[in-house]
This record gives structure tokens, C-alpha cells and sequence, in this order.
């Protein structure tokens, strides 16, 4: 049931809408000792300027929707890793990506972070170039180098670790006629994704904004 008031030059509709009808999802479960959502009247102000176009959700709905299944863990054996990327390219920005099951879909280890298999093959390297997420790499095999914007260089041997912070210029450098310079990756990409502020900056300059979204390109 509805109705219609007039507030100034505007007419109001009201509608009672019930726990569960706020979304095209399931109405989420309560938590234990909960009491159940009460109706809710959601006022949609017709007046030209000024239309509801979101959704009015009861408060403990809302505190309901955040709650998350439970995570399991992920375990990626290095003798399967090491197999995939003997057969795969090696990109400038990495070979392949270890996602677990909960978030396949947007190649995530965990929410919001992404681990990566970089590997510059032997008298190789990146050209330098920069993006708005941040790095954190682990020296899995191999000797090489990494070349920040600032004038660090830091000479790179298995086990150590460094740190790129967002928009730092870098590269890397694997001056060996035979070993390869074997990376993992760890970076919020898929935070900064979501956010809609995926940014990165080609090598020739070029600034790509990563963003997908109903009303706009992939990459504007």
C-alpha cells in the first residue's frame, strides 16, 4: 500500500517496503538475538532534480549485510607453481597470479590483495613505469636487481624483500646469461579496482584509469 502526499511543490510517494524486497538478494540473515527488520517507508521525491535513485535499508539489515561467510585457506605448493610458469609468458607485469577459491573471480589471494609469479628471464628487465598501488616483492630465485625512482637500487638475492610505494617509478634488471629472476608480488590491485581508482602510467608516459562500470569505458 502507498500514498501520496505533497510537501511544497513535490509530490512524495511512500511506500512500505519490507525487510528483504530492499535488493535483488536474499534478505540477509540475522544475527543471533536479532530482532527482526521493522517495515520501512522509503519517501521517493518525484519533483524534477531531486529523485531517491538509491535504496533506504532498515539499520539492522544493514549491519546484517556486512556479516561475511567464513574463510578458507589457500595453499599454493611450490613444485605446482614453479611447473605453471615453465610454461607461461612472461609479461612485464607478471608471469601468473595465485588466487584463492573465495576470490577466483576477481584473482585475489585474500580481499583486496593480489599475489603474483614475476619472472625476468635471464639478460632481461622491465622498463621503468609507475601505477597508483603499491608492491611488495619476495625474491624467490635467481639475482638481479630493482631500480626505484628516488635513485635506490637495491642488488637482489633469493629471500630478500622490498617495498615499491604507490606511484614510485621501478623497474627490474636480471643480468644473468642463465638464471632466471624468479618474484612474488604482493599488491592491493584489486583494492584500488574496486574503489575505482586503478591508475598506471606507461612507459612512455601514457595515464590509463582503470575502471569498469555500467555508464563508462573500460579504460578512460
Amino acid at each position: 500500500m502507498s500514498r501520496v502526499e505533497t510537501v511544497g511543490d513535490a509530490d512524495v510517494h511512500a511506500e512500505a517496503i519490507q525487510p528483504g524486497a530492499l535488493s535483488d538478494s536474499p534478505a540477509p540473515v540475522r544475527a543471533p538475538g536479532t530482532p527482526p527488520a521493522k517495515p520501512l517507508d522509503a519517501a521517493r521525491i518525484t519533483s524534477p532534480g531531486a529523485p531517491l535513485s538509491g535504496r533506504l535499508v532498515p539499520f539492522d539489515a544493514y549491519l546484517a549485510a556486512a556479516s561475511r561467510s567464513r574463510q578458507q585457506p589457500a595453499h599454493w605448493p611450490w613444485q605446482v607453481v614453479s611447473q605453471a610458469w615453465l610454461g607461461a609468458g612472461h609479461g612485464e607485469r607478471g608471469t601468473v597470479a595465485l588466487a584463492s577459491d573465495a576470490h577466483a573471480v576477481r584473482a585475489e589471494a585474500a580481499p583486496g590483495i593480489s599475489l603474483t609469479l614475476q619472472v625476468v628471464e635471464p639478460q632481461r628487465g622491465t622498463r621503468s613505469h609507475r601505477h597508483s598501488f603499491w608492491h611488495l616483492y619476495v625474491v624467490v630465485s635467481g639475482e638481479g636487481s630493482a631500480h626505484i625512482d628516488d635513485g635506490s637500487e637495491f642488488r637482489l638475492a633469493p629471500g630478500d624483500s622490498f617495498y615499491v610505494p604507490p606511484w614510485s617509478a621501478h623497474r627490474l634488471a636480471n643480468p644473468d646469461e642463465h638464471t632466471p629472476l624468479v618474484l612474488y608480488g604482493l599488491q592491493n590491485l584489486p583494492q584500488l579496482a574496486e574503489l575505482g581508482t586503478l591508475m598506471r602510467e606507461s612507459p612512455d608516459g601514457e595515464l590509463e584509469h582503470v575502471y569498469q562500470a555500467a555508464d563508462c569505458d573500460s579504460a578512460a
